[in-house]
């Protein structure tokens, strides 16, 4: 075959090849056409088919609605200025208990508020754009930002950012922000009253009358003396007796283990836990007086107490201006009061042995200035001590034990100078009654000299009389040692053993223990704890003498039975009550955010009301209108989505593949059936 003929070949089946393709888009373009040509009609016939409605003119229905939820921010607004009207109220009060139980609803109620109103308004705002020309971008994202979550995620999705993206999601942090708000302003707080208080206590500078004119006092006096000997460790170690009396530290012992404040205040153990209930020690030592320059390495827990009993008192009864206490969660009072006490400054020595006690018997001076009950234990005191001396009065305590069994009959003599210390006490009482003197110093009034004790006779009231002899006050010492040293007598009848003042020494938290089988060194006791035991005898007793039913929790003022016995001053109470308390930065926080969601309902119930096209963006069987695959009847293009979504409710539908017969399959929505079969997606199937 010649180059000529195979040319000619060649252009045959290019000529061939190019008809074929021609035919090919021939028959795609008619099948286009017709496809075009079906769908247009079928719209054209959807179009045409079904009723006519006119366009919205006005909503009112929706408007009503909208306003009746546009309403509902009102109520936190009427809360926060309930609140704020109550503030600083009792808390007990019928309104106050209101607030609080809507106080704890309303972090419920206000994100259920803020997302209706808010995806409303949302809402309406993409229906208000869709009917004024928009993109598609505009409205999906407004429709995917009616929540934290899609305000976040929709942007990712669509790809659209800008702006107002961010205006959604800080809108809609409004909504945990307003639930906090809306818990949070109304709480319950402490509000605290301080008020001038009146209080009375005992004097222990009274008159010392009752030893001298009131003799059959005695088994009164002795009374109250045994039954604080007979008191448990807790009351002899304790700011408070069993009756509530206030024990007055030894201001001996805190000089010994602190520094004073600049004031000259020793802080005391009790403060330490009164702190703990009250608002703070700053706080607390501000209340009660105190200076904050304290030294913070001092020991506060070592202190002792200067009697077995301690001082009465009472708070007046008037209450003028005290709120009421129903809803009080912690009344403190605090007061100063000025007083004073033996302290006997000792110094202990064995001094001899005999087992023979005629042998110490006779070596008591019985005379005058020598009392002894009459065994094995005597006192001697400085008769000549009178108020122009100078030097303490001397007390010496012997006493033998010869009569324990085993005991080498050795003789304990404590030469000790008795002198009065004068305080003044800061006094300081908590809710629960627990009382105590808190801090204490060397009082700042004139006193007479520290030698000279109620002994001599100082009294304000002896003094102010004139009519005493030297001879009534020397009856002042004789009449009280004699008292003392046979208050008690032996534990039993037997003659062995200790007296419970002498077994005091030894076990003051028992002193009834001391019988005659034991061995008994009263000389092995150091002289500082001596001291400190000796001053509580003799405080107690005189206490007991003064006052024995003041000290036993009979303390009135104006006592008919011990008159003259009790000091008044002034103090302070304050009451601390539980109040309702707005917080007003909560306050206005929610107010902002509840005026913000009103006006954004009545914007909402604007909109709704002049919109004019139907409400679609909700409603998937708006997805339906105009489907070629969907068969349904036909109504105006002006229903609303709503109405289309329960009149198509039980339309039966699927997704998948609406030409199952065509070598390509489509994917479309519609309702299955034999007049349009409807085959399920494979993965072993392409689709167009």
């Amino acid at each position: 075959m010649d180059a000529r003929s195979i040319a000619e070949s060649q252009k045959g089946l290019r000529t061939a090849a190019s008809s074929i393709r021609m035919d090919r888009l021939d028959q795609k373009r008619r099948e286009t056409a017709f496809t075009k040509e079906l769908t247009i009609g079928e719209a054209s016939r959807d179009i045409s088919d079904g009723s006519t409605r006119p366009g919205h003119h006005r909503n009112y229905g929706a408007a009503v609605f909208d306003l009746i939820v546009a309403a509902l921010p009102l109520y936190f607004v009427a809360f926060a200025f309930l609140a704020y009207a109550q503030n600083g109220t009792r808390v007990d009060l019928p309104l106050n208990q209101v607030l609080l139980k809507m106080a704890s609803f309303n972090p419920t109620a206000f994100p259920i508020v803020f997302t209706l109103l808010s995806a409303k308004f949302i809402k309406s705002v993409a229906n208000w754009k869709l009917e004024r020309s928009t993109s598609v971008g505009t409205i999906q994202s407004l429709l995917g930002s009616r929540s934290l979550a899609t305000s976040i995620i929709t942007p990712f999705k669509i790809g659209v950012f800008n702006f107002a993206v961010l205006i959604g999601i800080a809108f809609w942090l409004l909504d945990p922000v307003g639930g906090q708000a809306s818990l949070r302003l109304a709480t319950r707080d402490s509000n605290s009253t301080t008020l001038d208080a009146n209080f009375d206590y005992l004097d222990i500078n009274t008159s010392p009358f009752g030893l001298l004119d009131a003799p059959s006092r005695l088994a009164s006096i002795n009374g109250a003396f045994n039954a604080a000997l007979l008191s448990p460790a807790s009351s002899k170690n304790g700011s408070q007796d069993l009756y509530g009396n206030l024990q007055v530290p030894l201001l001996e012992v805190l000089k010994d283990s602190q520094k004073a404040d600049s004031n000259g205040w020793y802080r005391i153990a009790e403060l330490v836990n009164a702190s703990e209930s009250s608002t703070s020690t700053t706080a607390l030592d501000q209340f009660l007086g105190l200076d904050n320059d304290a030294d913070p390495s001092a020991d506060v827990t070592a202190s002792a107490y200067a009697s077995l009993v301690g001082m009465p008192f009472l708070q007046e009864s008037s209450s003028d201006g005290v709120p009421s206490t129903a809803s009080a969660v912690n009344i403190e009072t605090q007061f100063s009061m000025e007083s004073s006490y033996f302290y006997a400054d000792c110094s202990v020595e064995q001094s001899g042995s005999t087992e023979d006690s005629n042998d110490f018997a006779s070596s008591i001076d019985t005379g005058r200035g020598v009392v002894s009950n009459g065994r094995q234990f005597s006192m001697s005191y400085d008769q000549n001590h009178t108020t122009n001396s100078t030097q303490p009065r001397a007390v010496v305590f012997t006493s033998w034990n010869g009569h324990s069994s085993g005991s080498n009959g050795d003789i304990t003599t404590a030469t000790c100078q008795l002198t009065t210390t004068y305080i003044e006490a800061n006094v300081y009482c908590a809710t629960n009654s627990s009382c105590s003197i808190l801090a204490m110093r060397a009082s700042l009034l004139d006193h007479p000299k520290p030698s000279l004790t109620q002994l001599d006779g100082i009294a304000p009231t002896w003094n102010a009389t004139s009519n005493h002899t030297q001879s009534e006050r020397h009856a002042i010492p004789e009449l009280f040692f004699s008292g003392l040293i046979n208050a008690t007598g032996n534990e039993t009848d037997e003659t062995g053993g200790l007296s419970p003042i002498e077994c005091y020494f030894l076990h003051p938290e028992d002193p009834y223990s001391c019988d005659g089988n034991g061995q008994y060194t009263l000389y092995s006791i150091r002289n500082d704890l001596f001291s400190y035991r000796a001053t509580q005898l003799l405080n107690t007793y005189w206490l007991a003498n003064i006052a024995p039913f003041s000290v036993t929790g009979n303390f009135k003022p104006n006592n008919t039975r011990e008159s003259g016995v009790s000091r008044a001053v002034q103090g302070q109470v304050r009451v601390e009550t539980t109040v309702l308390r707005c917080h007003t930065h909560w306050m206005i926080l929610l107010v902002a955010i509840s005026i913000v969601l009103f006006l954004a309902g009545m914007a909402t119930a604007y909109l709704d009301a002049t919109r004019k096209i139907p409400d679609v963006l909700d409603y998937f069987a708006n997805s339906l209108q105009y489907n070629p695959y969907v068969h349904v009847e036909r109504v105006s293009s002006m229903e609303e989505g709503a109405e289309r979504a329960r009149r198509l409710k039980d339309l039966r539908i699927q997704m998948g593949d609406v030409r199952p017969d065509d070598p390509a399959g489509y994917i479309a929505i519609g309702t299955p059936g034999y007049k349009q079969p409807i085959r399920m997606v494979s993965a072993e199937r392409r689709y167009r």
